[in-house]
């Protein structure tokens, strides 16, 4: 049976993303609906070289679809809340507005695939983990599972992207303002963004923790099985448009070498290992579905501890491809 899906904030980057990867699935559709927060005459986008015609949010019936992937603002997520719990729908969400609701389910369909099939059964709304949740729990997963992790300190470097177009377009604004001499006025930051760092994302909640913080702290122990207190993680803002990464150290609980570390990350498909050249977002990420791994070292105060960079395409490997992956394992419950 094909698939019915609707796809709110299809013009989005991770919308974008999304409709690309879908195009080179081998998934199929009876039909898609692009959906878009304004009402009035529409557009059509295409997928698998098909047309379909862009329609308004606002009177849409909800359960005429299997699939509503969510991948608008968390304003949006607020507003539709209500329909989105009630209708019949599997609710997809990109936004992080729901990880911590009651009725949804945290997945990554790469750790955690069987709790699709348990979220389509209990009715709860499938809650893609945050990309810096992803690409943490993705790679301390097998690290884990080898060797065991005490304890992981984490310093993560969040793109602006995270905060979609609002993001990217106003650190655009804030370097183009600035190298003309000018003040930029309506930034979505709290301080200057442009050739600065902020050192926090999110607002401070517990123990100075941020929101954003607490929120990845959540996914990954969510994702990794006895993890608890483990993780400890400071986030930062940093002028770049896309790619998150972020500086590990791992305390493991026993001793190894850089070989066995090495051969443990190479044997993960969704990981590329490259520790002998120069890795940046820029130059690396550029349609890159994997997680990069890179700058792995052992640590002189003994043979447990170790440390690395990692990083993803956040938009691409943190949330359309997972999305895809989602669809991929629906599709396979429900036909």
């Amino acid at each position: 049976m094909a698939l019915n899906i609707a796809i709110y904030g299809y013009d989005t980057d991770v919308g974008k993303i999304f409709i690309e990867l879908l195009n080179n699935s081998n998934l199929s559709f009876d039909n898609v609906y692009p959906l878009s927060p304004l009402d009035g005459d529409f557009d059509a986008i295409s997928i698998k070289n098909k047309n379909y015609l862009i329609s308004s949010i606002n009177d849409f019936d909800f359960d005429c679809v299997d699939v509503f992937f969510l991948m608008c603002t968390k304003d949006e997520s607020i507003r539709l809340e209500h329909v989105l719990k009630t209708s019949n729908t599997i609710v997809v969400d990109c936004s992080n507005y729901f990880y911590k609701d009651e009725q949804s389910i945290v997945v990554n369909p790469r750790l955690t695939p069987y709790l699709v099939k348990q979220s389509i059964q209990d009715h709860k709304i499938i809650s893609i983990a945050n990309p810096t949740s992803t690409m943490l729990a993705q790679t301390l997963a097998p690290l884990h599972d080898e060797f065991g992790v005490a304890r992981a300190n984490i310093t993560s470097l969040i793109s602006v992207s995270e905060l979609g177009l609002l993001g990217t377009e106003g650190l655009a604004h804030e370097a183009i303002c600035l190298f003309n001499g000018q003040s930029s006025d309506n930034s979505p930051f709290e301080t200057q963004m442009a050739f600065n760092l902020i050192p926090k994302v999110g607002d401070y909640e517990n123990n100075l923790n941020t929101s954003f913080e607490n929120n990845v702290i959540y996914e990954v122990n969510s994702m990794l099985d006895d993890f608890e207190d483990r993780l400890s993680i400071c986030c930062i803002y940093m002028p770049i448009f896309y790619g998150h990464c972020a500086n590990v150290y791992v305390e493991l609980e026993e001793d190894v070498d850089i070989d066995s570390v090495s051969s443990c990350l190479n044997q993960i498909p969704y990981i590329k290992f490259i520790n002998d050249d120069i890795i940046t977002p820029v130059t690396h990420l550029q349609e890159e579905n994997d997680i990069v791994v890179t700058r792995l070292k052992m640590h002189d105060i003994d043979k447990r501890s170790l440390s690395f960079m990692v990083m993803i395409d956040n938009n691409r490997a943190g949330l359309a491809l997972s999305c895809v992956e989602i669809l991929n394992l629906i599709n396979n419950h429900i036909n």
